[in-house]
């Protein structure tokens, strides 16, 4: 039997029996018929995708932002996703439907298996119990760096294996692009109505206020990446939607979400060799924040924006913001020595590191002591660091996974960079060099939160979605011959011994030279 007939049957059969079971759940008044029905009918559809299901891996989780999925929000959705496209692949070429090809990248690949490899040997050493599968019992739970590291790899293989041409991933990133737009802008217009204008304004004037940096960060990078710097400079449409984007982004209050737009727009610049319009821009930009500042209007700006400026050297902002930020880089500060002080205890193997385990017994006496007024360390260091909550990446994957860990993760990071910058790179001045840009470019803004914020392993693993993808176009590029490879030995040929076609072509370029 043809694939094409067992997939229309399958098709048929599940909504033949959508229809029984979603009518009698209805009919029942049950809670979860609606996420039933949706759950049968994406099925459904995958299924009749066939080998085009890989394009859900970029349209699924901008859809998903939408739906409260509960517990499965802590989970890494667009890796699960990949997943279960990986495991439909699997079924469809047992019946011969689809052949899968691995897009081969030596490096990248011998990396990613080196981190995989870690996280078994973390594992091994430290056994623990999944966070979400543990009793109330357990004195050990944790491990859901284990669940982002399986995901990450199974995406990563996904990637490698998708059958797509470089126009078909441009359509699909394309409406991938469209998704995000609509749907970061449905999720903050569903966020808006659920409260008053007054209480919204003044969330915006006394607090951090995040509810609109979504949409901010989103026109940031559309302008970034469509456009050149020097264009922007020139259009005060496109200079006006870059600079109200980033005062949403600002009103967040977060430095990180500052730190990482900035470190996003510095990478897009090297990778287009803009290297004296984003100076002439970022003298702009600074000298606009001085001369606001010099002015005392900053002062009168919302919290967010000057908790976000303060990091910038000569801003002078309010002095209730000056000693907020002060407070929360000072109790950094201190734990941080204690985690690299071995006298302290806190982490105890810094070679391989502690593992992802954490004692829930020391935490819940930690808790009980703060609401009995007993604790000595208002500020909670004391039970973050008996966590492993450093706010800080690298410490972080020291406590877990030690300075081995550290070094494999900083490898990947490093060849990850090296990848995405060279793939974009190679289609200069090509309209698709956009969605790449969008797409790719942020794993900058990920990295300079692992090394400069409050980095997690997780946030790590996050980096995966653009290294997969930024290994296909790098693949893709070099079949197409628009990439070559960074070492590249070359055998020298004598003219006796090249085809007579050469031979040809060099004599009719002398024939033309003289």
């Amino acid at each position: 039997m043809e694939s094409g007939v067992i997939q229309k049957t399958i098709v048929a059969f599940v909504l033949i029996v959508l229809a029984f079971i979603a009518g009698s759940m209805v009919a029942e008044s049950r809670a979860g018929s609606l996420i039933f029905v949706g759950a049968v009918a994406s099925v459904a559809f995958v299924v009749m995708l066939g080998r085009r299901c890989w394009w859900l891996i970029f349209l699924a989780p901008p859809l998903l932002n939408l739906v409260p999925l509960g517990i499965v929000q802590r989970m890494p959705v667009g890796f699960a996703v990949g997943g279960a496209v990986m495991m439909y692949w699997v079924m469809l070429s047992m019946i011969g439907a689809v052949r899968m090809k691995w897009r081969s990248l030596p490096v990248m690949d011998f990396v990613v298996a080196l981190v995989f490899l870690l996280f078994v040997y973390s594992y091994i050493c430290h056994p623990v119990i999944m966070g979400y599968f543990a009793d109330f019992d357990e004195t050990v739970v944790g491990g859901q760096e284990y669940l982002w590291c399986a995901f990450a790899c199974i995406y990563y293989i996904s990637l490698s294996l998708i059958p797509c041409s470089k126009s078909e991933l441009e359509r699909v990133l394309r409406w991938s692009l469209w998704l995000v737009v609509v749907f970061s802008v449905l999720s903050t217009l569903q966020s808006v109505s659920q409260s008053s204008v007054s209480a919204l304004a003044e969330s915006a004037a006394t607090k951090r206020f995040a509810l609109f940096s979504g949409v901010g960060m989103v026109m940031v990078l559309i302008t970034f990446c469509r456009y050149r710097i020097i264009e922007i400079l020139l259009s005060p449409v496109r200079m006006g939607i870059l600079v109200a984007g980033a005062l949403m982004v600002l009103m967040c209050g977060f430095r990180e979400t500052f730190v990482m737009m900035v470190c996003v727009m510095l990478f897009v610049a090297a990778i287009r060799r803009e290297f004296v319009s984003v100076s002439a821009l970022a003298a702009l930009m600074y000298g606009a924040v001085l001369l606001l500042s010099s002015t005392e209007v900053i002062k009168d700006m919302p919290f967010g924006i000057q908790r976000s400026l303060s990091i910038i050297p000569g801003v002078e902002v309010d002095r209730a913001v000056e000693r907020e930020t002060r407070h929360s880089s000072s109790w950094r500060v201190v734990m941080w020595k204690w985690a690299l002080d071995p006298r302290t205890g806190y982490i105890r193997d810094y070679v391989w590191g502690d593992g992802f385990g954490v004692d829930m017994a020391e935490d819940a006496r930690s808790m009980r002591s703060q609401y009995r007024g007993t604790s000595n360390d208002p500020q909670l260091n004391k039970r973050f660091a008996r966590t492993g909550t450093w706010h800080n990446g690298p410490i972080t994957a020291i406590h877990r996974v030690g300075i081995v860990g550290l070094c494999v993760l900083s490898l990947f990071i490093l060849c990850s960079l090296c990848i995405v910058a060279r793939a974009c790179h190679a289609y200069q001045g090509q309209r698709v060099q956009f969605y790449y840009l969008y797409f790719l470019a942020p794993i900058a803004g990920g990295v300079a939160v692992f090394y400069l914020s409050a980095g997690t392993i997780p946030g790590v693993f996050g980096l995966m979605t653009q290294a997969a993808l930024g290994k296909v176009v790098y693949c893709i590029a070099r079949e197409e011959g628009v990439l070559k490879p960074l070492f590249s030995r070359k055998i020298y040929v004598p003219l006796i011994q090249r085809p007579q076609r050469e031979q040809g072509l060099g004599a009719v370029r002398g024939d033309g030279l003289r």
